[in-house]
């Protein structure tokens, strides 16, 4: 969608994720309203999307996922604290998942399904290797 943009943001999932949307709502998103309400509609939520992103390149918010690697296909990601993260390279030095421990930075236990996520703690992929201090 952009210059500079970064898995997952295509065109192909663009479109993907609205056909998927509007396949389990009555009211279809960007397919509703008059021309001109369809276009202000898409033209605020890329507008929206743009600056939640940082332009399209951040898929997810920068210290879940700023620092990434995707193999075969499959995107992971090193969480880390704001101390630990550099925002200059979008690389962490201490990985919140080393020894041992948990990520759950995202989940709220409060809100379970069908309204909200399962939440499961987070371990990372491998102890050692490419994709240490990695989750998936």
């Amino acid at each position: 969608l952009a210059p500079n943009a970064k898995h997952p943001f295509t065109y192909e999932g663009f479109c993907s994720a609205i056909d998927h949307y509007n396949s389990r709502h009555a009211e279809k998103v960007f397919r509703m309203g008059t021309r001109q309400q369809r276009i202000g509609e898409l033209t605020a939520f890329l507008g929206t999307a743009s600056h939640d992103t940082d332009g399209f390149i951040a898929a997810r918010e920068y210290l879940a996922c700023g620092d990434n690697v995707v193999v075969d296909g499959e995107l992971y990601c090193v969480p880390c604290t704001s101390e630990d993260y550099n925002f200059d390279t979008h690389t962490c030095g201490i990985s919140m998942l080393e020894n041992d421990q948990s990520y759950m930075e995202f989940c709220q236990p409060y809100t379970t399904p069908p309204k909200g996520c399962t939440c499961e703690y987070v371990k990372e992929v491998e102890a050692s290797g490419q994709l240490e201090g990695h989750m998936k």
